[in-house]
């Protein structure tokens, strides 16, 4: 549990501070993803081909294997009342105390001499959230770091902040999960999409570059049944931006979130390319008072963003009522600061 932790806080730490030192024009973001996907009914990647009778022989011993650590994963999902216990999953028919066989979906991302990672089971849970099982396995003599960047689900931005280590020769199986207030959020009922980019390096050294950096479309339950995330707008709304290459709109204010002083908006990337959204040189009340953001937003994607003023640098700043924001806003192709899409000075009151 504290290695989990300690893993969970470093690529939260990383990310912040990769979206930081790109909206400054600095180095260290991302590699860029590009691609095309064609495959099976489940899963799109590019050059895919039909699994072989022993991949799907592989991937029933990795969702057995996976299996065996589920009980603590229901154990964690009924820590919040007896409802923590009902399952619904992609297929499959309802067993023991309403979980259901999830035989009917399970996915090889990749299998060569270097490394192996599936998706071995997928469970949803009214309380708890959605959960994928998965099975990481490293073919090298390194330690080797396993993350998902660019995480949509059904067309929005959906990260579950998910990285793991996995020792040399080592194998591990793993959960991933979508807590289900993050999902509620985007109204999201059901999962039937997931975007996502696969990436896999030396965790012992950094400078060695990507061993993976894949993308990947995944159908849990078959590509017929996709169905995309629409939000359903409110009379509060506020559209600051709105045109060919994206939106922009101002869904509310929390004086008192949890970190501070929090802006929400609802992002939508409407271009081919993945889109970065950021403000530089914000003032609160006059006041310089930058909440350092950004956001990188996948083609034809859409993002609940939040934006936030921690409350020590507003109390620091003599700034207690939020009265006015200047909002310098910026939104360029990831990686191409010189490419202004939108550059705009936005006042806001709140």
């Amino acid at each position: 549990m504290r290695r989990t932790i300690a893993v969970f806080l470093t690529l939260l730490t990383l990310s912040a501070c990769a979206l930081a030192t790109a909206a400054c024009g600095g180095q260290g973001s991302p590699p860029d993803v590009t691609g095309s996907h064609a495959g099976g009914d489940h899963l799109q990647r590019p050059g895919a081909e039909d699994s072989s009778p022993e991949d799907e022989s592989d991937a029933a011993s990795g969702a057995g294997q996976a299996g065996e650590g589920g009980e603590a994963g229901k154990e964690q999902a009924g820590a919040g009342g007896e409802a923590g216990k009902e399952w619904t999953t992609a297929g499959g028919e309802t067993g023991s105390e309403g979980v259901r066989s999830t035989s009917s979906f399970s996915e090889v991302l990749i299998d060569n001499e270097q490394l192996y990672f599936a998706i071995t089971d997928a469970r949803e849970d009214s309380v708890y959230g959605y959960t994928w099982k998965v099975k990481a396995e490293n073919r090298t003599d390194r330690n080797l770091m396993f993350t998902l960047q660019k995480v949509s689900v059904n067309g929005v931005m959906c990260d579950p902040f998910w990285a793991d280590v996995v020792s040399a020769g080592k194998t591990a199986n793993q959960e991933i999960v979508w807590m289900r207030d993050n999902l509620d959020a985007r109204e999201i009922s059901q999962v039937t999409r997931v975007d996502l980019t696969l990436s896999v390096y030396n965790d012992d050294d950094y400078t060695e570059g990507m061993i993976v950096n894949d993308p990947f479309t995944i159908f849990p339950l078959g590509e017929e049944k996709e169905t995309l995330a629409v939000r359903t707008p409110k009379d509060t709304d506020r559209v600051l931006v709105d045109n060919d290459t994206c939106s922009i709109v101002l869904t509310g204010f929390e004086p008192a979130g949890t970190w501070g002083f929090t802006m929400n908006l609802y992002l939508t990337n409407k271009s081919g390319r993945d889109l970065m959204f950021t403000a530089q040189n914000v003032s609160v009340n006059g006041i310089m008072c930058d909440p350092f953001w950004a956001e990188i937003v996948s083609a034809e994607k859409c993002a609940a963003a939040a934006v936030t003023w921690d409350r020590n640098s507003l109390s620091e700043n003599g700034i207690g009522e939020v009265e006015e924001i200047g909002f310098p806003l910026l939104v360029c192709p990831e990686g191409e600061f010189g490419e202004a899409l939108v550059r705009e000075t936005l006042t806001i009151s709140p």
